[in-house]
């Protein structure tokens, strides 16, 4: 699955099977009421996410900065204010898919 599909609408109210499997990578995420992606980009990116899991647990801290920005840029509500998408594909599935982005930031993110 590709979780890195270009979407440009408003953010959806988040469905139970998309909220289950995003719960334990992405608790910030499912804690909000609506997300930008569906349940088979969730599934992707925790399925990514899990692969890497286990080069990045020993530093808990670190583990959670790295899966929170994944969860961010595929499925916060409000994704458009910190990423553009700068250069999409067309996929054999009918989406687009993203291939880069221009992220946003303030001085205080540091």
């Amino acid at each position: 699955g590709n979780f890195a599909q270009f979407y440009n609408g408003e953010a959806k109210d988040i469905d139970m099977v998309t909220a289950a499997i995003l719960k334990d990578y992405c608790p910030d995420i499912v804690s909000g009421a609506k997300v930008c992606c569906d349940w088979a980009q969730a599934q992707a990116l925790t399925t990514s996410l899990s692969q890497t899991k286990g080069l990045l647990s020993k530093c808990d801290v670190s583990w959670k900065n790295f899966a929170g920005h994944f969860c961010k840029f595929t499925c916060h509500p409000d994704q458009s204010l910190f990423l553009n998408a700068t250069k999409v594909s067309n996929s054999t599935s009918g989406y687009l898919n993203v291939e880069a982005v221009t992220m946003y930031q303030s001085q205080e993110y540091f």
